[in-house]
């Protein structure tokens, strides 16, 4: 499982979906899927108000169930 302080630099694979740059400084907002696309919670639409506790999975992955 990735955990939000690995640091990685992720490119949109999408042009409608905003992928988090490499943010040192935000990383307790930042979610990473098992794909490994990264977003900054209020990135999201809509944005998340906190971290969830659970697994959490990008909109592409979360698409694909």
């Amino acid at each position: 499982m990735i955990s939000a302080s690995d640091r990685i630099l992720v490119v949109a694979p999408h042009a409608d979906e905003r992928a988090a740059r490499e943010r040192p400084d935000d990383e307790p907002n930042m979610l990473v899927c098992d794909c490994m696309i990264g977003y900054h919670i209020y990135c999201l639409s809509p944005p998340m108000q906190k971290v969830p506790d659970e697994d959490w999975k990008c909109p592409t992955c979360a698409k694909k169930k």
